[in-house]
């Protein structure tokens, strides 16, 4: 451990530290999330299990057994007594982040499950999965909400809006689409509700009704990332058609295609302002966009291989990037300089990265 000989708050990601080596899972590790206080980070692996860790002192928590499967995504509950998970056991499950007990499982899905998350006001669950479905649970009871049926293929991404109300994922089938949350079914006023499609409303269908510009009638490739503005007015996409996008979310208007990416893009993230968009691609470069322009601010280079993963600090000044090339980046997001080391210490290909939410560690 670097940082033995400091006290705990000393670890600092500006400096690069490489505050604990987080060692337990038997296999790789496929999700990382941080505790909405910053004290604890869960991990979830192809081990099947699910790990606590306690994030200032480095120790190995609980061990959370019961998947019988690869875990592939790990979510707090807002208020962080609860984490839910997802595997390819075909199985969402709920357990108490203080005992590990299992609280709720969820069936429903046929195959493979990809990706969870918990609703920002703590009441509902979505999932997606490779049965082309995204299906949202009551977090309390695990009552099933309705099945969202509208993807082609495997649904790889999926992300509530700050207020709740809606669900947005992102598919091999290189579809972006929106969907109430609250009734499974589109807004009134984008799409007129039948019986025979009641429950998708797919962005790139409403951009088509009002331009005929190709640039604007959506992906057209696998959709691998996807991220809500702030404030909730918009979506970004990256796909691997080398694009990322922005749309209006409440009209499905494209508002702008950014297109100076030469490769695929494997990852979007909104600033805290909501005024840039900063993306991962596979031709080993972090880029910054101005949001409403769609100019490119900043290219960050110093990977050797695809970006896999952006996020930025808590204050906006930071992004960190973590890559197949095993590193992980911390970039000043004003300059587009390297801040410190380059992160080392994984032996395989970074999946997965996340600051705490003091801005002061990274996961």
């Amino acid at each position: 451990d670097a940082c033995d000989a400091q006290p705990d708050d000393a670890c600092d990601a500006q400096l690069g530290d490489v505050c604990h080596v987080l060692e337990g899972h038997e296999d790789g590790v496929t999700s990382v999330a941080w505790s909405p206080d910053g004290s604890i980070i869960v991990s979830g692996s192809k081990d099947e299990t699910i790990r606590l860790w306690d994030s200032a002192k480095g120790r190995a928590g609980r061990v959370i057994k019961g998947h019988t499967d690869v875990v592939h995504s790990v979510a707090w509950s807002p208020d962080g007594k609860q984490i839910v998970s997802g595997s390819r056991d075909w199985t969402v499950r709920v357990w108490d982040s203080a005992t590990g007990t299992a609280i709720h499982e969820m069936k429903g899905h046929t195959k493979c499950i990809n990706s969870v998350a918990w609703s920002p006001d703590g009441k509902r669950i979505a999932s997606c999965s490779l049965d082309g479905t995204v299906r949202t649970w009551l977090a309390e009871n695990a009552i099933a909400g309705t099945v969202l049926r509208g993807h082609d293929g495997d649904v790889n991404c999926v992300a509530w809006s700050p207020d709740s109300s809606h669900v947005l994922s992102g598919g091999e089938d290189a579809k972006l689409l929106l969907w109430d949350a609250r009734t499974g079914l589109p807004d009134d006023d984008i799409q007129d509700r039948t019986d025979e499609d009641p429950e998708i409303s797919l962005l790139q269908d409403r951009s088509i009704a009002r331009t005929s510009d190709a640039e604007n009638e959506g992906h057209t490739d696998v959709v691998h990332s996807v991220a809500w503005s702030p404030d909730g007015t918009q979506v970004a996409s990256g796909s691997l058609d080398g694009t990322v996008r922005v749309w209006d979310a409440d009209t499905g208007s494209t508002d702008i295609v950014l297109q100076e990416n030469s490769a695929a893009v494997d990852a979007v993230a909104w600033s805290p302002s909501g005024t840039q968009i900063a993306s991962g691609s596979r031709d080993n470069a972090v880029k910054v966009w101005d949001a409403k322009t769609g100019v490119v601010d900043l290219v960050m280079q110093g990977h050797i291989s695809n970006v896999t993963s952006v996020a930025w600090s808590p204050d906006g000044t930071q992004i960190v990037s973590g890559s197949w090339d095993k590193m992980v980046r911390v970039w000043d997001a004003r300059t587009g300089k390297a801040v410190g080391q380059e992160l080392e210490g994984h032996t395989d290909f970074v999946n997965g990265v996340a600051w705490s939410p003091d801005g002061r560690r990274i996961a």
